[in-house]
């Protein structure tokens, strides 16, 4: 079953996080020349833990402005700066549960991502490759709430 962004946005007030700026706010290209300051810029701290998460969006209406290429852009950064990150619903286990949901990646990204965990490369080399499907795009804002909850109560 779909959602609308709206309920799909609430998720960042399950954290009560306020978010001064997000993704969408730069391009792809902006995002790989970010410093460490400037990349600790977009990153919201959790108040109750040490999770610091980084924002789409501000508005829900803007959902469709976050590429998969800043999606990946972002990874790669995060993870060359500051080591240590995890995607979240970013895999394959929670792309089959919503095939229903799948759409069509316009832009796909061809390109060698180096900052890939084991399990997120094969899954990135079987979207890039058209294994699943041809163009397979899932964006976030179609998982249900219940699954995404049921994760985020798993971080803590």
């Amino acid at each position: 079953v779909g959602q609308s962004p709206l309920r799909a946005f609430g998720r960042a007030i399950l954290l009560d996080l306020v978010p001064r700026t997000a993704l969408a706010a730069i391009t792809p290209a902006a995002v790989r020349a970010l410093d460490r300051d400037s990349l600790a810029y977009y990153l919201t701290k959790h108040a109750e833990s040490s999770l610091r998460v980084l924002s789409g969006t501000l508005k829900p209406e803007d959902s469709e402005l976050v590429t998969g290429e800043h999606v990946r852009a972002i990874i790669d950064q995060l993870r060359r700066q500051l080591g240590e990150v995890q995607s979240f619903l970013m895999d394959r286990t929670t792309l089959m549960a919503f095939d229903s949901q799948w759409g069509i990646e316009e832009k796909q990204t061809v390109r060698v991502l180096d900052h890939l965990n084991d399990a997120e490369r094969a899954l990135y080399d079987d979207l890039r490759d058209n294994r699943i499907r041809k163009n397979l795009r899932l964006e976030q804002e179609r998982i249900a709430f219940g699954w995404v909850e049921s994760a985020i109560s798993s971080l803590t």
